[in-house]
């Protein structure tokens, strides 16, 4: 399958709403019906931060969307001065394991390098697919970092050592 990644427009956050919460329940992370709904919240990430989408190039749908927050804004969790924050990585899941993921990655890494930032993100404990995911793309895990946004809810802190930006010991 072949996508297209582009910055998202008000015509796609339903879109992006939908599949994000479909994606987030088809795994481990959808969480509280107050969590899905800020899944469903696609346009405060329009309005708040950097919202991508990818497309199928042949049918034009769109399947898949990434949220890129600087720190200290609306959206960042986890970021710092220096770093960029992925959040809401988001496939449908009818196209899971066809590139759509590593191509919003692809997008976020290309965004940070031209920012001149190091990417960071987090991910849910027991979502041990997705730990495998972001090691095998170059993420290393951020120990000191990790954190429990509400009781329950353990995520761990991962950082892009291929990074041109990253710096070992520099981001705990």
């Amino acid at each position: 399958m072949t996508v297209l990644v582009r910055p998202a427009t008000t015509t796609d956050v339903a879109a992006v709403g939908d599949i994000t919460v479909k994606a987030y329940s088809a795994g481990p992370g959808a969480g509280t019906a107050d969590y899905i709904a800020v899944l469903r919240d696609a346009q405060s990430r329009l309005d708040d931060a950097l919202l991508f989408v990818a497309v199928d190039q042949v049918t034009g749908t769109v399947v898949g969307s990434v949220t890129l927050a600087q720190a200290h804004t609306p959206h960042s969790e986890l970021a710092r001065p220096g770093e960029l924050e992925v959040r809401y990585l988001s496939v449908d899941p009818n196209y899971w394991g066809q590139g759509v993921g590593s191509a919003l990655m692809a997008q976020a890494r290309s965004v940070a390098a031209e920012q001149q930032l190091v990417l960071v993100l987090d991910a849910i404990t027991h979502n041990t697919k997705v730990h495998d995911m972001y090691t095998k793309m170059g993420f290393v895990r951020i120990p000191k970092r990790d954190f429990s946004p509400v009781e329950g809810v353990d995520l761990l802190a991962y950082i892009d050592a291929a990074s041109p930006s990253y710096r070992p010991g520099a981001h705990e």
